[in-house]
């Protein structure tokens, strides 16, 4: 009766394989244990098939529980809103004691709803356990079971069914392999080479952490790449703030790179990489007018590559990175959204960048014409439309602490023209505040343009009467062109707002000796 046994257990395997695609996950050694999976309308179905006849009822029982707790530790079985269990048992005799109580469906206790179903196809009852099992999994030939031929028939039979199981776990372990090993990581450490690079380079020439050196190197800043300098998105992309940005950056890209590019090959990552990267730098352009640097929208570009990816091979993907490569965007999305200092824009930008991207460029072996001409479509028309959103921006939205900070450091480094062509446009662009007109009034006055240095510093006084340096600096003026009366009004509106102030009781003093001469 054993190779009636063995014909039912591998045609029923072969039916639901070739018929309803499920999928075998595991064989046993003795090749007499197949647990099949499917995931269908949020429900995770998985059949354990065994053929083995037991003796006794509480054997059975402790089988039962021991696959059970077994298959709820390996985490592709937790997926869906609903976990079914079947455990189809193919025998000759049943158990000699009561037993008939097992074969029910009972519920498991676990943090997603999940059930057990058991049946027992002995010589008695096959037909009526397959009806049942047929009844509950709602899919199948309920006629499976019926009229089987002689043994020296299905003797024959076997063999065939057990090649053809074999060539389908082949066939399924060399698709996994061929996915992941189309392309090698070349460019994946190159760009991590070239990242590296550049930050000790910068390093060794000034800093990673000032604002002005970022800029000298090619960072995205908004009123630069309006004036022309486009090149600013590209470059942006290799340049990276202090160690622990470019440490967490380069991780990131050494493990999804590694990926990515064996999936997609060379080529294609390369046109993945950098155009996730641009689109994720003109996102960022058009949304954020901060001074902004790093390989982040490339990289998330990689995450909207492997989420295509996904999409054309969800079986893989669910079984190698699905749950938690979405948990990782995930919680990278909600950081960004959380802390105002990451440039969220080109997160975003990068990740749906990498997805038009690898449509436009496609999977190995795989085309779609119509579908990468639109993607490309999109592609051009989105940078279009960001590209001028953020030149129509680039000086009424730039960040006040921004301009002041550059100013501040141009004027450190006594290049009082640079103050003006960062000033000029936002201030004429209706940027008001009052330490910008006090940087630009000091550049002002280094040109020799005092007339233009006293507006600057009425308008910061104007903005804030409580700017001290303000009316200081504008009692210094005054003091120069012999206008005694206008200085000593300002330096006394110093004095109040800082009494303590040193330097301005020291220019009090001398306005007062000037006034007694």
């Amino acid at each position: 009766m054993f190779i009636k046994e063995r014909f039912i257990l591998l045609k029923a395997i072969d039916h639901l394989i070739e018929d309803h695609n499920y999928r075998i996950i595991y064989t046993s050694k003795n090749r007499d244990e197949y647990v099949l999976q499917k995931y269908d309308k949020r429900v995770n179905k998985i059949l354990r098939f065994k053929q083995q006849t037991f003796d006794w009822a509480n054997h059975l029982k402790r089988d039962i529980e021991q696959r059970i707790a077994a298959l709820l530790r390996q985490k592709q079985f937790l997926k869906g809103k609903e976990i079914q269990m079947h455990f189809v048992y193919i025998a000759d005799l049943n158990p000699v004691d009561d037993w008939e109580h097992l074969i029910n469906t009972n519920k498991v206790k676990h943090s997603k709803p999940t059930n057990v179903s058991v049946y027992y196809l002995d010589q008695h009852n096959r037909e009526q356990e397959w009806e049942r099992f047929i009844m509950h999994i709602n899919e199948g030939n309920p006629n499976l079971v019926d009229n089987l031929s002689h043994s020296e028939e299905l003797e024959r039979h076997v063999p065939y069914l057990e090649q053809k199981l074999q060539a389908s776990l082949y066939k399924k372990q060399r698709e996994i392999q061929e996915v992941f090993s189309f392309g090698k990581n070349r460019l994946t450490f190159l760009l991590i080479a070239a990242n590296i690079l550049i930050f000790l380079l910068l390093e060794m020439n000034g800093s990673t952490t000032n604002t002005l050196d970022l800029i000298n190197w090619g960072a995205k800043y908004n009123p630069a790449i309006a004036d022309g300098e486009w090149w600013r998105i590209f470059s942006s992309m290799f340049l990276h703030i202090g160690m622990l940005h470019i440490l967490m950056n380069m991780i990131a890209l050494y493990y999804l790179g590694d990926l990515t590019e064996k999936i997609y090959g060379t080529t294609r990552f390369f046109f993945i990489y950098f155009l996730a990267g641009i689109f994720g730098g003109l996102a960022s352009y058009a949304t954020n007018d901060s001074v902004a640097a790093g390989a982040s929208g490339a990289i998330f570009g990689l995450f909207g590559a492997l989420l295509f990816f996904g999409f054309h091979y969800k079986d893989i993907f669910f079984r190698t990175m699905g749950m938690n490569l979405l948990l990782v965007i995930g919680i990278n999305i909600v950081f960004g959204v959380s802390v105002p200092q990451i440039d969220n824009g080109a997160h975003i930008g990068g990740l749906i960048g990498g997805l038009i991207a690898s449509q436009i460029v496609h999977l190995p072996k795989r085309k779609s014409w119509s579908k990468q001409l639109i993607a490309l479509t999109i592609f051009v028309a989105a940078v279009i439309v960001m590209f001028s959103f953020g030149t129509n921006n680039a000086y009424s939205s730039v960040k006040p602490e921004t301009l002041g900070l550059m100013s501040y450091q141009y004027l450190e480094e006594q290049k009082f023209e640079k103050v003006l062509d960062i000033l000029d446009e936002p201030i004429e662009s209706g940027v008001e505040q009052d330490y910008l007109f006090y940087y630009r009034s000091i550049a002002y006055v280094n040109l020799e343009q005092i007339v233009a240095a006293k507006k600057d510093l009425k308008q910061a006084i104007k903005l804030n009467p409580d700017f001290a340096e303000g009316h200081y600096n504008l009692a210094i003026l005054y003091i120069e062109e012999d206008n005694l009366d206008q200085a000593e009004s300002h330096i006394i509106k110093a004095l109040k707002i800082k009494p303590n102030d040193e330097k301005i009781k020291q220019l009090n003093e001398e306005l007062s000796n000037l006034n007694k001469e």
